[in-house]
């Protein structure tokens, strides 16, 4: 499920359309619900989980009410050589 969870997010980075955002998101947001409920990971990592969740389910909401972030949840710019910058 991780695995897949990663997958969709990076589907959702490469710039579906705006429908597919809205199901990849509640998909991705669901994802990460049930992963943190998963008694096998540990507490730190649950505890990742729910923030990354927490941050999905905000972007959501804003995606929902046509309020979309400048960048995904989580994300950070950085360099990538001299001549441009990765969001």
């Amino acid at each position: 499920m991780l695995a897949g969870t990663l997958a969709l997010m990076s589907a959702y980075a490469h710039g579906a359309c705006r429908a597919h955002q809205n199901l990849i998101s509640g998909k991705i947001q669901s994802n990460l619900c049930c992963l943190q409920a998963q008694n096998a990971l540990s507490p730190e990592f649950r505890k990742v989980l729910a923030q990354v969740g927490s941050s999905w389910q905000q972007h959501q909401l804003m995606q929902l009410e046509g309020q979309l972030p400048a960048v995904l949840p989580g994300a950070q710019s950085f360099s990538v050589g001299a001549h441009r910058t990765v969001q």
